[in-house]
């Protein structure tokens, strides 16, 4: 049996203030030890997201024999 889960934490408004939080304040979270971890994600931490765009350069090869789906390379070699 599948369960949907959502819940929502209601923070101070001096954490808010003080961090600079606010609705487009983009976060990170993940489960470890026991414990669901939150960070806010920076610039850098965003730029990440950004790279994935570049696998756009092969996006016409996608069925092509020589393009490698699981590693997004083009394997034809001259």
């Amino acid at each position: 049996m599948d369960y949907n889960v959502e819940f929502k934490i209601t923070l101070p408004e001096e954490l808010l203030e003080t961090f600079g939080i606010d609705e487009d304040t983009p976060f990170e979270a993940y489960f470890e030890d026991g414990c669901i971890k939150v960070r806010i994600l920076d610039e850098d931490d965003l730029d990440i997201f950004d790279d994935e765009d570049e696998d756009d350069e092969f996006e016409d090869c996608i069925g092509c024999p020589y393009f490698c789906e699981e590693c997004g390379t083009c394997t034809y070699d001259e």
